[in-house]
């Protein structure tokens, strides 16, 4: 008994450090330090099913200060803005509030609990994209830990890691595969899917980031950055 207990225990080691592992990448990613200021360009591509495209771009504005996030969003067009904005405030892991303003609303309106999983603007972005996901909140499975991919020519060493939310209420996908750079830990490629016994896996979106560049901030501290992010979607 004793020695098949053993062998059960070497069987299970590997897959508890891989968890162990991921959560880890998970838990230092999301600790990276931010600048107090930040400003990043957000494209968005829709692809229907006819083939056809269609693209959007956003101006992201954050602020993080005082334990506290902040950020506008703004959709941009060749001739400016629209009118469209996002204005988001986050304190803690527990307490978020957010407001949109359209041209065709009155005032702004307030976005509730029930709509965090929503589309902004018919954009592919939700309102929980935003928001701080902590650590405890997913499960997390390394998938890979030597993956090199490329984007814009530029290379990245990552780790592959599966993240499966524990509450599945308060998003709209039932699992994300992210590939974190191991010099920045920051995500490079977050990918978004949906299971169900009637559609089977399917990738819904895939978020990329298509500049990741080295700023100084004020007190000549340095933050490595997202500037140029895209976010594509995959079901049509």
């Amino acid at each position: 008994m004793i020695f098949l207990d053993f062998i059960a225990l070497l069987i299970f080691l590997p897959f508890l450090a891989s968890a162990d592992t991921a959560y880890h990448v998970m838990d230092v990613c999301a600790a990276v330090p931010r600048p107090a200021y930040e400003k990043m360009t957000l494209s968005v591509e829709h692809t229907e099913s006819d083939g056809s495209s269609m693209q959007e771009k956003f101006i992201l504005y954050g602020k993080n200060a005082d334990g506290q996030k902040s950020l506008a969003l703004e959709e941009a067009t060749a001739s400016g803005n629209t009118g469209r904005r996002l204005l988001w405030l986050e304190k803690g892991a527990s307490k978020t509030e957010a407001t949109i303003n359209e041209p065709s609303l009155k005032s702004p309106k307030k976005v509730s609990a029930f709509d965090m999983k929503k589309k902004i603007f018919s954009s592919e972005f939700t309102f929980n994209s935003f928001k701080n996901r902590s650590v405890e909140d997913d499960e997390h499975e390394l998938l890979a830990e030597k993956e090199k991919i490329t984007i814009n020519s530029k290379s990245y060493r990552c780790w592959k890691i599966k993240s499966v939310p524990i509450t599945k209420t308060v998003v709209d996908y039932s699992y994300r595969i992210s590939w974190v750079e191991k010099e920045t830990h920051l995500p490079v490629i977050v990918q978004f899917y949906s299971e169900s016994k009637k559609n089977g896996t399917v990738l819904l979106r895939t978020f990329r980031v298509e500049e990741l560049a080295k700023i100084r901030g004020e007190t000549g501290a340095a933050y490595d950055v997202w500037t140029e992010c895209s976010m594509k979607n995959e079901a049509t």
